[in-house]
C-alpha cells in the first residue's frame, strides 16, 4: 500500500483510507462503488450514468470545486427513490435543485454508501470551498428552473440559453 492508502479492517478488505479534506482520513471502496453503480445504472435502464456526466458537466464546465465523487453518490442516492423520465436534461435539473436544497443545509455531508461503518461519510469539497460551492450549485438551480419555466412558456431559445449558461457555456459533449 502506498503512504496516501492504507487498508481498512478485516470485516472491509477492499476498502481503504485514503487522505481526505483538512488531513483527515477518508474510508472508500472502489469494488463497491462501481457494483452500486453499475446495479443502480441497470435499474435506471442506463440513465444514472448519463446523469452522472451531466453532473461532471456542470462540474467542468462551470468550474465548481466539487469532488466528483460525492456528485456521483447524490446522484446515486437520488436513483434509490425515484425512477428517471426519458428526460435526462429534466432529471438533472431536479437532482440540481435536491443538491441545492441538501447544501442550504450547510456543509453536509452525505455517508458513503459504499462502505458499511462510522467512517464512510463523503463531504462535497474543502471547507474554504464550500461557500462557492453553494453559490455555483444556487446559480444552478435558479437557471434550470428559469429554463424549465422558459420552454414550458414555449420560449426554447430562451430555455437553451440557460441550459449553455448552467454548462459553462460549453456545449461539447462530455465522456466520464
Amino acid at each position: 500500500y502506498s503512504s496516501t492508502q492504507q487498508p481498512l479492517d478485516e470485516d472491509t478488505p477492499s476498502g481503504y483510507f485514503i487522505p481526505g479534506f483538512d488531513g483527515e482520513w477518508v474510508a472508500t471502496n472502489p469494488k463497491n462503488h462501481i457494483a452500486n453503480i453499475s446495479n443502480a445504472d441497470s435499474q435506471q435502464t442506463g440513465k444514472l450514468r448519463r446523469l452522472i456526466r451531466l453532473f461532471k458537466a456542470w462540474k467542468y464546465g462551470s468550474n465548481v470545486p466539487i469532488t466528483s465523487y460525492f456528485l456521483e453518490s447524490f446522484v446515486f442516492y437520488i436513483a434509490q427513490e425515484e425512477k428517471f423520465s426519458s428526460n435526462p436534461h429534466l432529471d438533472f435539473f431536479k437532482i440540481l435543485n435536491c443538491l441545492n436544497v441538501h447544501f442550504n443545509q450547510q456543509y453536509v455531508a452525505i455517508v458513503d454508501p459504499n462502505i458499511y461503518s462510522d467512517w464512510g461519510r463523503i463531504i462535497p469539497c474543502a471547507k474554504e470551498q464550500f461557500n462557492q460551492v453553494k453559490a455555483h450549485t444556487e446559480r444552478a438551480a435558479f437557471m434550470a428552473t428559469s429554463a424549465m419555466d422558459a420552454e414550458w412558456n414555449g420560449h426554447i431559445d430562451t430555455a437553451t440559453q440557460y441550459c449553455h449558461a448552467i454548462f459553462g457555456g460549453d456545449t461539447r459533449s462530455y465522456q466520464s
